[in-house]
């Protein structure tokens, strides 16, 4: 998410206001309107003195906003399952987890019940290994 000063410039330019204008009468620096400038964030106490001078509300100079580019999630596929412990962490820590392959029927089973969103997979490693895991899991290759 992103802070974004576009309703600003546009309630200055409704005004007909500059920038520096704003400046001078709200009694921020240079360096805080240049950060709004870069849609950077700025201190709340220079918010209310830009609201306390245009006679506004906080949304009406200031919105968060959605980015559209969010880094796509790092996925895992892990061998050697167990009680899946090592999963969780991954998850946690903010990773997709494709698969676990677990050879331990009871280990497995308990898997796929106490998280039945995970593609749990009970077979020996030695029987997925050969296969193309790309394909098996449905892994597109970045370009």
């Amino acid at each position: 998410m992103g802070v974004s000063y576009d309703r600003l410039w546009n309630l200055l330019e409704h005004k007909e206001m500059k920038k520096t204008e704003l400046k001078e009468n709200a009694g921020i620096s240079f360096n805080v309107l240049a950060r709004m400038s870069k849609n950077e964030p700025i201190s709340f106490e220079s918010i209310e003195k830009i609201c306390f001078t245009l006679k506004c509300e906080v949304g009406d100079i200031i919105e968060i906003k959605k980015e559209d580019n969010v880094a796509e999630k790092f996925k895992a596929i892990e061998l050697f399952a167990g009680a899946g412990g090592l999963a969780l962490g991954i998850e946690r820590a903010g990773f997709d987890t494709l698969g676990l392959i677990e050879f331990d029927r009871e280990a497995t089973e308990t898997l796929k019940a106490n998280r039945p969103e995970w593609n749990v997979i009970y077979d020996d490693i030695a029987n997925i290994s050969c296969l193309d895991l790309e394909e098996y899991f449905g892994i597109r290759k970045a370009n």
